[in-house]
């Protein structure tokens, strides 16, 4: 299981991930479980959790054939808080800034 798991995140997850700016490091694998170290932008960009629920998670039930497999992600550093936030307060500061930039420009 072990091989197939390092083979999908060689083949696939990783190259995807350096395409972005980010990175991937197989850190466990255990018949229910598989923990990864992400870093770089895969680790802290908004879109993390959908390339987690929508590539990383898929990716990896598939390599196993496990479907319930849970996937472990672990940071590599701890996150800054601005890279804590959730969507509605990443809207909640671009709309902000928005507002500054048109009251700047009048």
């Amino acid at each position: 299981m072990k091989e197939r798991v390092q083979a999908a995140v060689d083949q696939v997850l990783r190259p995807l991930l350096e395409a972005d700016g980010g990175g991937v490091e197989l850190l466990d694998v255990s018949p229910k479980r598989v923990s990864l170290r992400l870093s770089g932008k895969a680790a802290y960009s908004v879109g993390g959790r959908y390339i987690r629920t929508l590539v990383i998670e898929p990716l990896l039930r598939k390599a196993t054939g496990v479907p319930t497999l849970e996937v472990v992600l672990e940071d590599e550093v701890s996150r800054p808080r601005s890279m804590e936030m959730d969507a509605s307060e990443v809207m909640r500061e671009i709309e902000e800034q928005e507002a500054r930039d048109r009251a700047q420009q009048s």
